[in-house]
């Protein structure tokens, strides 16, 4: 009895160990098929991925040839787009200051912008088409007053409309904070020291009416990096830029007459200088301490520069020796160049007189 005790004991323990090794082969069996499961998604995951990959490539590429595509960019009617195009951004599509104060014209037949109001407390300016008057009429807002906002430190913007076709005297001088001013398309003149010492101004735009720049109009404006000056305008008077420390070029068109004592005098970031066919004067000491100047140019003949020629007409504190004059035909190609000496003060340069 008791040898089979001990045989079915040993029985019992041999089918107990049969069935562990049978439960690890099926555990193991499992365990690769699991195995087996995860490669097969992980392959799958890793396509996907892949897939993603190649169609975030696919969209950034597109995206690239988009944007990149071509450097001008094309409006809708074809024509490219020059880079020097101003931003066209509109008063008539903004709200209209309302504490600006008005005062009407001699002849009453439209309003001139007088200033503010105690209450204002912003920054922006925008000036409205129409002003409608205590008697109801309502008229066209055609001016900004001299010394309207002469010293207002707290004007960082300006907006005019299109029906403003003058900034007078000494209009927006002294506003120190003052940083962007977009004008309409109706400006024609900018009076005597409209934006003089406005030190933080860097942005001006306008449109193609604008004739005359007066004297002292922008004068030590420092950080205005650009002035857009298009065909159209005929004078530029004394002074005008004078200290604009930022400008790194100028271009004047041939729509300009004149440009006036110490114009560009101690712009000193200015590298190129470009001057218009229609010049009859540069008066003296224009582009004096333009420290930065390398090249001076002149659309027209050696002998055209001659009636635009006087003495100290362009003294420069440079090293640049010559103007090149550049004869071009009708479709703006360069057909000839002369160098002309540019004289030094004291010097008898072999050249024309007026």
């Amino acid at each position: 009895m008791k040898s089979l005790s001990v045989k079915l004991i040993a029985a019992i323990l041999v089918f107990s160990l049969f069935l562990v090794l049978v439960s690890c082969d099926d555990v193991n069996d499992i365990v690769d098929d699991l195995n087996k499961e995860y490669e097969d998604e992980e392959g799958n995951d890793k396509d996907s991925d892949k897939n993603k990959g190649d169609s975030k490539d696919t969209a950034s590429k597109d995206t690239d040839n988009s944007e990149s595509g071509s450097d001008s960019a094309v409006t809708d009617n074809g024509n490219e787009e020059s880079e020097d195009d101003e931003p066209s951004i509109s008063a008539e599509d903004l709200e209209p200051t309302a504490e600006l104060t008005f005062s009407l014209s001699t002849d009453k037949q439209s309003y001139l912008v007088k200033g503010l109001s105690k209450n204002f407390k912003g920054d922006t300016i925008v000036v409205p088409v129409t002003y409608t008057g205590t008697d109801g009429r309502e008229l066209p807002v055609v001016s900004v007053k001299g010394y309207a906002f002469k010293a207002k430190e707290n004007i960082k913007k300006v907006y005019l409309p299109d029906s403003i076709t003058s900034i007078a005297s000494s209009a927006f001088a002294e506003c120190v904070n003052l940083e962007e001013i977009h004008c309409g398309a109706g400006l024609q003149d900018i009076g005597i020291s409209a934006f003089s010492g406005c030190e933080k101004l860097t942005t001006i735009t306008f449109g193609n009416n604008l004739k005359n720049i007066k004297r002292e109009a922008f004068f030590e404006c420092e950080s205005l990096l650009k002035f857009n000056f298009k065909n159209g305008l005929e004078k530029i008077e004394a002074r005008a830029f004078l200290g604009c420390r930022s400008l790194t070029s100028v271009v004047i068109p041939d729509s300009v007459k004149s440009i006036g004592e110490a114009c560009f005098n101690l712009c000193s970031k200015i590298t190129t200088i470009s001057l218009g066919s229609g010049l009859t004067s540069i008066d003296s000491f224009t582009f004096y301490f333009c420290n930065s100047l390398y090249e001076v140019r002149y659309n027209g003949s050696a002998a055209d520069w001659a009636n635009v020629y006087s003495d100290s007409t362009c003294y420069l504190s440079t090293e640049v020796k010559h103007v090149i004059c550049e004869t071009k035909d009708e479709n703006g190609n360069v057909i000839n160049t002369e160098k002309v000496p540019i004289p030094k003060k004291g010097d008898n340069p072999d050249l024309p007189k007026k």
